[in-house]
């Protein structure tokens, strides 16, 4: 979690357009900070956004939200409370360094909101040149994006960019969440039974690094698409939720070691190679000095 929704943005304030829209501009100035403190590849955070949500004004409003919050931001994409669903997203967001420039990059959840890419960029460009002035530029994304376990300024993304990527339903069904569940939960199995034993022999190899970057993917992809399930079925998955976001972490740091082994192993390999070669050299090189000796007469020399 990386930090909450200010407590001013309250539902019923925000639902009876009586927010004081006044505090919007000093709030964005604000907020750009916690985003590039607190947020990153790996730890995003929620955001909603309403085009037009007072005269010209559009409402962004950052952060992990409240249960009525987030109640709230999702009867607005359904078109309810008086909002138009056309022109609402929600979703989740975080800064990623590249280059040395800050990007805000946006994760809508597009089984939920409706809002469109074009117009919702448009509007944000128009608040970050006004307040964002340490953020480089906005990216809006297609599939939730990791960290390159070898080098973590490089990012990647949790779908196959071979594989294109499908339409999307108006909910992911509890039936697909349950699937992808139980392959995680056969994937953890193998990576506890398979994997980390030889990890632990210092015996991994190329297909090991694979198959725990594959879990990663899965595991965020996962932890992407809870949230555009029903309640019912995120309130049963919330055990496994916490269970994969404290070990997402732990799983890159595996997939780094396991590299860095095949690295050393590498290196050992060539070493023996090289002193086995040292010492074939010696041994001919001591025949050679028996050779001789034989042909010389060490008496004469005496």
């Amino acid at each position: 979690m990386a930090f909450q929704i200010l407590k001013k943005f309250k539902p019923d304030l925000i639902k009876s357009r009586n927010l004081d829209t006044s505090i919007l501009s000093m709030y964005y100035k604000g907020v750009q900070q916690l985003l590039i403190g607190k947020t990153s590849v790996e730890q995003t955070t929620d955001y909603f956004f309403c085009e037009n949500y007072e005269a010209d004004k559009h409402l962004f409003v950052v952060g992990n939200p409240t249960a009525a919050q987030k109640k709230l931001f999702r009867a607005a994409c359904k078109g309810e409370e008086g909002f138009d669903k056309k022109k609402v997203s929600i979703g989740s967001c975080f800064i990623l360094e590249e280059n040395n420039k800050k990007i805000l990059c946006l994760y809508p959840d597009t089984t939920l909101s409706k809002g469109k890419k074009g117009a919702i960029l448009k509007n944000l460009r128009i608040i970050q040149r006004a307040s964002w002035k340490e953020i480089y530029k906005i990216n809006w994304l297609t599939a939730p994006l990791i960290v390159d376990a070898q080098d973590s300024t490089k990012v990647e993304s949790a779908v196959d960019n071979k594989e294109p990527i499908k339409k999307v339903e108006p909910l992911v069904t509890k039936e697909d969440l349950i699937a992808k569940a139980k392959d995680l939960k056969r994937g953890i199995k193998k990576l506890v039974k398979d994997v980390m034993p030889r990890y632990k022999k210092r015996e991994t190899t190329d297909k090991d690094a694979a198959f725990v970057n594959a879990l990663r993917k899965a595991g965020h992809l996962f932890l992407a698409q809870l949230p555009q399930t029903d309640e019912k079925t995120q309130n049963r998955f919330s055990s496994q939720k916490k269970t994969l976001e404290s070990g997402l972490p732990q799983w890159k740091e595996l997939e780094t070691r396991i590299h860095s082994l095949k690295g050393k192993a590498e290196s050992t390999v060539e070493l023996k190679k090289s002193l086995l070669a040292t010492v074939e050299k010696m041994k001919a090189t001591r025949t050679e000095i028996k050779e001789i000796l034989k042909r010389v007469d060490l008496k004469t020399l005496g």
